[in-house]
């Protein structure tokens, strides 16, 4: 209101080209007429600096916010423009360098201008688009190293004798200028028996020129047609995250019979997953595999020790969606092989993608070898004359000269969504008598087996999926697998029938079956369900039946707050009358996850288990503990101020920041918006984020720091009154040597933000050229919730 009073009163001695450095003048005598004093003008000119010293403010650059940083301010409100904040900016810096940093850059620079938006503590710039680096697709740049660990530990108790088993899962990385190197390990212990498995390390970096990602080491190969494991060398191929989507999209469904069993799957002979499921029917999704050209085997660890396994075939991976991208994969190297026998062959792979129309992709593969070379093409996608239907076809010829046969091998999947609730799929595989892949071929050669008997190869393999999901009768489906042999014909088979039904009242029933056979194995499970609530209970009474045992029990769910959970169960063995109860504790603690796990019976045996996984950061500002995994992309968040326990909002769900005010952003999808968000609403009411998002665009292999600016210190809510009694006018103004702090908003009130714990104060009393002095001193302790503190005082 003020300005526009005297909107035509002042005049400037403006530059065109800069308005930041403006030289202001005032016309006081058209001030005067309008009842202005020239205190009033020093006010406003006061409020519109930038103060002097060190500042933590958030910066705009061309109306982007950029970030918050840490900026020096001369004694004339001007801004330092170092060269480390011409690099945050992301501005390519001046040719000619200035001895004495902290100059007016804005000044000498056309085009450009600096404000200062002191209300919500944001520096504005606005320059020249051809004065910013060109960043390409995404933020470059970072370092960090990382852990993700995942951990079991059990020991099985009975009155005879006792067990002990453990497993460790690392997975390390470094980060250094979108360099990556990473590297993966497995440790067992079992009864004091220690079995360390290395199963991969490499390095790898985004190269923008040929927009491929590039790895050496021991690696898995990426977008090939072949079936081929680990092996030592290196490979070009197109980045998936182009694809917007980097997950596997492979599911393994199954039963356990025990709490805490440990599902363990393979493929190539490495263990590529591992984790814990609770007793019943189990879905998992999103399986790290090498690729899909080859099955998995699936074993189911037992509480008790007892496993059971399973196969599931390629034909039915074939209708998992794996991302390719068009363009070229190669690969060079040697297959791993445990023997390191100098004989396993080099091999060469070129694998190219294209999409000649819209909906359909085409792949073709070459892989070369000194004795084995192989083709391959393969297409899939959806016709638009037929919506709902998927499908895919592979075909492969072989020229074996291990064995000196020509081989060639057929695959085929379609998905046919019948009608809106009902679907099936269909698929196939068929390989020539005497086909082997590179890795079975060059083994039989090196073990001197040339005959076809005495050994088994993949003959055919059959897979088929049901599903229905009908509102009255509950969701269905019926997933069959079936895998034969050469030369004896020995049958691999599987199926897993589910059925639920949920109600509206949250009563749900639910009933499972699997059959998994082969060779002497045979596994028979059927599982009953019925659960319902109780608030934020929940129960669930059930009944198992699996190698000639039946069980019958019950369980309860409880939340027991942040992020605790505890389940309660008691159950009885009918065929011999074992009771057993079990109690088991699972916990969020923010910084890692913990799960418990006691069991005991009637028959003197008990069960004590305890496991969890999280990661651990190291960076240049500390270490960092997330209960999260870490990806190839990430950033550390830091408040300015510490505080523990903040919530922020991330793409890979919720961290929270520890002691020191930082938390770990443990996955960021590369060149992509990804979006970060401190919550808020969890914050002392004392405290004020000028800006709690960010938009980060990451490039592949990055790990970027995101500062938040902190407004917190006290919030006083000051009634002043003059020595005479009556309130302070409105407008007074409250001064700390040469700097305005504060306004009166009304008659005797003032508000101010970040004050000290105590203050003194030089007052200007409004339309009056008297001053007086105010001093305070707060308490030590006050209630963080409240959003300000209740002073009253007397201007002397």
């Amino acid at each position: 209101m003020l300005l526009a009073t005297f909107g035509n009163a002042k005049s400037a001695e403006t530059s065109p080209q800069n308005p930041s450095s403006a030289i202001n003048t005032w016309d006081m005598e058209a001030l005067k007429r309008r009842g202005i004093i020239s205190e009033q003008v020093e006010n406003l000119d006061k409020l519109s600096e930038l103060p002097e010293g060190t500042n933590f403010v958030d910066v705009n650059l061309n109306g982007d916010f950029k970030g918050s940083y840490q900026i020096q301010v001369n004694n004339q409100g001007i801004p330092c423009f170092t060269s480390e904040f011409f690099d945050f900016l992301g501005i390519v810096p001046p040719t000619k360098n200035k001895k004495n940093d902290c100059y007016d850059w804005p000044g000498e620079q056309p085009g450009t201008s600096v404000a200062w938006q002191s209300e919500s503590q944001i520096l504005s710039i606005v320059v020249p688009v051809s004065m910013l680096k060109q960043d390409n697709i995404g933020k470059y740049g970072g370092i960090g190293g990382h852990i993700n660990y995942d951990y079991y530990s059990s020991i099985n108790k009975t009155e005879y004798q006792k067990e002990h088993y453990s497993w460790v899962s690392l997975n390390n990385g470094i980060n250094i200028s979108n360099w990556m190197f990473r590297s993966q390990q497995n440790i067992q212990d079992f009864g004091g028996e220690v079995n360390t498995t290395f199963n991969s390390a490499y390095v790898e970096r985004f190269f923008t020129g040929i927009n491929k990602i590039f790895q050496a080491g021991e690696i898995s190969t990426r977008n090939t047609l072949f079936a081929l494991g680990r092996i030592r060398g290196v490979q070009f191929y197109p980045d998936d995250a182009f694809s917007r989507t980097s997950d596997s999209g492979v599911v393994i469904d199954g039963m356990a019979n025990t709490p805490q069993a440990r599902v363990e799957v393979r493929q190539y002979d490495q263990l590529i997953y591992s984790t814990l499921v609770a007793a019943g029917p189990f879905h998992l999704v999103n399986i790290p595999v090498q690729n899909l050209n080859a099955e998995l085997h699936v074993s189911v660890v037992e509480t008790s020790g007892e496993t059971q396994q399973f196969i599931v075939p390629v034909t039915q991976l074939m209708g998992s969606y794996m991302p390719v991208n068009r363009g070229l994969s190669v690969a060079f190297g040697k297959l791993k092989n445990k023997s390191n026998d100098a004989k396993i062959p080099a091999i060469l792979t070129l694998d190219k993608d294209w999409q000649p129309v819209e909906g359909i992709s085409l792949r073709t593969g070459t892989l070369l070898s000194g004795k084995y070379q192989s083709i391959a093409a393969a297409m899939s996608g959806r016709l638009a004359a037929m919506p709902g239907q998927s499908f895919s076809l592979q075909a492969l010829l072989v020229k074996d000269h291990f064995q000196n046969k020509n081989s060639g091998q057929i695959r085929f999947y379609s998905n046919h969504a019948v009608t809106k609730n009902i679907s099936f799929s269909l698929g196939a595989s068929k390989n020539s008598p005497g086909y082997a892949n590179i890795e079975e071929a060059s083994f039989r050669a090196r073990q001197k087996r040339k005959s076809s008997g005495e050994y088994n190869t993949d003959d055919s393999e059959l897979s088929l999926g049901l599903s229905w999901d009908g509102a009255e009768l509950g969701a269905f489906s019926f997933t069959h697998s079936l895998s034969t042999n050469y030369p004896d014909h020995e049958h691999w088979r599987y199926f897993i029938l589910n059925w639920t039904r949920r109600f509206n009242n949250g009563v749900q029933i639910s009933t499972s079956a699997s059959h998994a056979k082969g060779g002497n194995r045979s596994n028979k499970n059927i599982n009953i369900n019925f659960s319902w609530p109780l608030g934020e209970k929940r129960f669930h009474h059930y009944y198992r039946s699996y190698n000639k045992r039946n069980v019958v029990g019950s369980d309860v769910n409880m939340p027991l707050g942040s992020g605790s959970d505890m389940q309660l169960a008691v159950e009885e063995t009918t065929n011999d009358h074992n009771r057993s109860i079990q109690t088991s504790l699972s916990n969020n603690l923010h910084y890692t996850n913990l799960n418990m796990n006691v069991q005991w019976d009637n028959q003197h045996q008990r069960n004590y288990s305890i496991s969890g996984n999280g990661s651990v950061v190291a960076h240049k500002k500390g270490i960092t503990f997330s209960d999260s995994q870490i990806g190839d992309t990430y950033g550390v968040l830091s408040l300015s101020q510490p505080m523990a326990g903040v919530p922020v909002l991330t793409p890979a769900g919720t961290s929270w920041t520890d002691w020191r005010g930082m938390t770990v952003l443990p996955s960021l999808s590369p060149w992509s918006e990804n979006f970060i968000d401190v919550d808020v609403d969890k914050l002392p009411k004392n405290i004020d984020i000028t800006n709690g998002h960010r938009t980060l665009r990451p490039a592949r292999g990055s790990v970027k720091f995101v500062q938040v600016a902190m407004l917190s210190g006290n919030r006083l809510l000051m009634t002043i009154n003059l020595a005479d009694g009556k309130p302070l006018p409105k407008g007074s103004t409250l001064w700390d040597g040469k700097k305005l702090v504060a306004e009166a908003v009304d008659e005797g009130l003032v508000f101010m933000t970040n004050a000290e714990t105590e203050g003194s104060f030089r007052v200007k009393i409004a339309q009056s050229t008297n001053e007086c002095d105010i001093n305070y001193k707060l308490d030590q302790a006050h209630d963080e919730d409240s959003l300000y503190q209740q002073l009253t005082l007397v201007c002397k």
